[in-house]
């Protein structure tokens, strides 16, 4: 019933796109709105942080759930004594869960509430950011499957060969792993 109820959404909001035998729906399609009393109360939640904080844990956000904190640290340029203030502050809020190398969101919506709050222009430009920050880190497979994700995500931000480029080598990591 849910997938039916989506496909007939994205039908009227002319979302679907067919391409020989695929249908395809366009990046940002089926991202539903939070209701506004969910971000309020989500926004409510993350009010005891400095903007400091905050902006880490939204960069956080934007690397996934969960994020590594040296990746965090690496991409955000943050000193080791600021990463672990937030953290306490995080934690203390009871917005993540440390295992001492990465941090997990205790709610899917504390993540999907702090994203909610970046604007799409600026979202593309910092998952471009992400991208080129992991590209100068020591590069493993799942590290460039991760930069493939955020070069998409960058949109039109990103420069198209390296789109091109990384999300070939990626496709292809996938396809050996599942072979």
């Amino acid at each position: 019933l849910f997938l039916q109820e989506l496909v007939r959404h994205l039908q009227r909001i002319d979302a679907l796109r067919r391409h020989g035998r695929f249908v395809t729906i366009p990046p940002g399609s089926i991202d539903l709105a939070m209701p506004p009393d969910v971000r309020v109360a989500l926004r409510e939640r993350t009010s005891d942080l400095d903007a400091a904080s905050r902006a880490l844990l939204t960069m956080g956000a934007m690397l996934g759930d969960p994020f590594e904190l040296a990746t965090l640290r690496s991409v955000a340029n943050a000193a080791a004594a600021e990463l672990a203030t937030a953290l306490e502050q995080w934690t203390r809020s009871s917005l993540v869960t440390c295992d001492g190398t990465r941090a997990y969101f205790v709610h899917p919506l504390i993540r999907q509430g702090l994203l909610a709050e970046v604007a799409p222009p600026r979202r593309m430009q910092v998952n471009a950011d992400i991208a080129q920050a992991l590209g100068a880190m020591a590069e493993d497979d799942d590290r460039c499957i991760e930069i493939a994700h955020h070069l998409i995500a960058a949109g039109s931000t990103a420069d198209p060969e390296q789109v091109v480029t990384r999300c070939m080598r990626a496709a292809e990591l996938a396809s050996a792993r599942h072979a």
